[in-house]
C-alpha cells in the first residue's frame, strides 16, 4: 500500500509539473517559444495542448509565411483528436488559401479523409458518405497525377459499394413487407445507379421474384398484365444468366407464369 501511495504521489507531482509548465508557455509573450513548444506537444501526440497554442499563433502570425505551417499542424490536431468536421474545414481552408503551398495536395486529400472517417454504417444516413465521394473526386480531378489517386479511387469504390448496399437493403425491406411492386422498382433502381455492381445477377433474380409475387398476389382482373410483366423479367434473367445457380428457381417461376398466361389466353379466347 505504501509503495502504491508513493507511486500515485509521484505521478501527481509529474502531472502537476507538466501542467504548470504548459501554463507558463500559454502565459508567455515569447511567440517563438510557443511555436517550438506547440510543435513539441504535437510530436508527443499531446494534440489538445498543441491545438491551443497553434490557435493563438494563427492570429499572431497572420499575414506571415509561418501561418501556412501553423494552419497545417492546427488542422492535424483536430484530425488526430477525431474532430473530423473541424479538421475538414481547416484542411479545406489551407487548400483554398494556399493552393500553391507545400501541403495543398495533402490537405485536399485529408479534407476528403475527414468525411471518409465520418461515413457511418450502411444502415444509417449516408450524407457524409456522399460528401466523401465528392471530396475524393475533387481531389482526383485536381491532382490526376498524384500518387494518392489510386487510394482515392479505392475509397470512392468502397463508399459507392456502401451506398449500393444501403439501396439494396431498402429494396429488400419493401420485399419483406410484401410490397412487391415497390421492391421491384427499387431493385431496378439499384441496377441503374450501380450498373457495374457485382450483385447484378442476384438483383435481377430479385426483380423476377418480386414481379412474380406481385402478379400472383394480385386480384384476378390484374393478373394477366402483371404476369406478362413477370414473363419479361424471367426472359431477361435467363438471357443474361443462362447458367445461373438461381436458374432452377427462375424456371419454376417461369413455368408458373407461362401456365397462367396460356390458361388466361384460352379463357379469354373462349369468352370471346
Amino acid at each position: 500500500m505504501k509503495k502504491t501511495g508513493w507511486l500515485l504521489a509521484c505521478l501527481f507531482l509529474i502531472f502537476a509539473s507538466c501542467n504548470n509548465s504548459f501554463q507558463k508557455v500559454v502565459k508567455s509573450n515569447d511567440l517563438s517559444l510557443k511555436y517550438e513548444k506547440a510543435k513539441e506537444y504535437y510530436a508527443d501526440k499531446q494534440y489538445l495542448k498543441a491545438e491551443q497554442l497553434f490557435e493563438e499563433l494563427m492570429s499572431a502570425y497572420k499575414g506571415t509565411q509561418d501561418v501556412q505551417e501553423i494552419l497545417y499542424y492546427y488542422s492535424y490536431c483536430f484530425y488526430y483528436e477525431q474532430e473530423y468536421l473541424t479538421a475538414s474545414y481547416n484542411f479545406k481552408n489551407y487548400y483554398s488559401t494556399y493552393g500553391n503551398g507545400p501541403h495543398a495536395e495533402e490537405c485536399l486529400f485529408q479534407n476528403a479523409m475527414c468525411y471518409y472517417k465520418l461515413s457511418p454504417y450502411k444502415e444509417l444516413d449516408q450524407d457524409y458518405t456522399n460528401k466523401a465521394i465528392d471530396a475524393f473526386q475533387i481531389f482526383v480531378n485536381s491532382y490526376p497525377s498524384s500518387s494518392k489517386v489510386a487510394t482515392a479511387n479505392e475509397y470512392i469504390d468502397g463508399l459507392r459499394r456502401k451506398l449500393e448496399q444501403k439501396d439494396y437493403m431498402s429494396a429488400d425491406l419493401y420485399f419483406r413487407m410484401s410490397d412487391y411492386k415497390a421492391a421491384s422498382i427499387q431493385f431496378a433502381n439499384v441496377l441503374k445507379s450501380y450498373p457495374e455492381t457485382q450483385d447484378a445477377e442476384l438483383i435481377n433474380f430479385r426483380i423476377l421474384r418480386s414481379d412474380y409475387l406481385y402478379a400472383s398476389n394480385s386480384i384476378e382482373i390484374k393478373k394477366g398484365d402483371r404476369y406478362a410483366d413477370a414473363l419479361k423479367s424471367y426472359n431477361n434473367f435467363v438471357y443474361q444468366y443462362p447458367k445461373s445457380t438461381y436458374r432452377p428457381q427462375a424456371d419454376d417461376m417461369g413455368n408458373a407464369i407461362k401456365d397462367f398466361l396460356d390458361n388466361h389466353k384460352t379463357e379469354v379466347s373462349q369468352a370471346n
